[in-house]
């Protein structure tokens, strides 16, 4: 049997790997922001920095 796409799965895994490393370039930018405002000493945005990356980081996992 034929699939009448028979490049979606090659398409799908470099869709899923083209999505993790986003995630992970935005993880780091979350974290690079965090250390910066840490430094500032600046408590509310640090929190919700870290509610961000909390968040990313459990739908990497997921």
């Amino acid at each position: 049997m034929q699939h009448i796409f028979p490049n979606l799965d090659v398409y799908l895994h470099r869709q899923n790997i083209d999505n993790m490393s986003r995630t992970n370039e935005t993880i780091e930018m979350l974290q690079y922001q965090l250390r910066r405002y840490k430094a500032m000493k600046k408590g509310a945005t640090c929190q919700s920095l870290q509610f961000k990356i909390q968040k990313l980081m459990n739908q990497a996992n997921a």
